[in-house]
């Protein structure tokens, strides 16, 4: 089914779909992975980029999540990941640097969500996970890692992960990253 994260009466009506698609089935597992950049610094963001970046990388998942909760709800797992990146990472400014201060600001706040979730609802499984430098459109062919190795240390992480791993921020091959 086609979802715009940054429509969100669309997402809100999509739990008929999801509804319909799944019948009596449940959902197990959720991953958000919506993102989009912003190249700029702290003193040169624009504050109307910063909604915009905000809504699509925070807003947007964040009600994606709530309208899947009762498919969760009845699955096995009840596990939620959100796709984010090491920018997110309070702990790695140094290493980062000032650019992308929208991006960092974004995915830092969706750590936040992540804990909020997880203090909310201790019966889930909520990470953030970076899939690390990948070759992609995004991070190019300088990338070292291929998009299927990154995938599959993303699922053996995120399907092996346990109530006591909820709330942590971990690399693709789950190595935990400060926040």
């Amino acid at each position: 089914m086609k979802l715009d994260i940054d429509d969100f009466p669309g997402v809100r009506a999509a739990g008929k779909d999801i509804a319909a698609i799944l019948g009596n089935n449940s959902l197990d597992y959720l991953v958000n992975n919506a993102g989009i950049m912003a190249t700029d610094t702290a003193f040169t963001m624009d504050p109307e980029e910063l909604l915009r970046v905000v809504r699509k990388n925070v807003a947007g998942p964040a009600l994606v999540s709530q309208v899947c909760l009762p498919f969760l709800e009845k699955g096995r797992r009840k596990a939620i990941l959100y796709l984010l990146s090491t920018a997110g990472s309070i702990g790695s400014i140094e290493r980062l640097g000032a650019k992308a201060a929208t991006y960092s600001v974004s995915k830092a706040a969706l750590n936040m969500l992540v804990a909020k979730q997880k203090v909310e609802r201790p019966d889930l499984i909520v990470l953030t996970m970076c899939p690390g430098w990948v070759k992609t459109d995004l991070g190019g062919e300088a990338a070292p890692l291929q998009a299927s190795d990154s995938v599959a240390g993303l699922l053996k992480v995120f399907t092996s992960a346990t109530l006591q791993d909820s709330g942590k921020f971990l690399r693709y091959n789950g190595e935990v990253i400060p926040w």
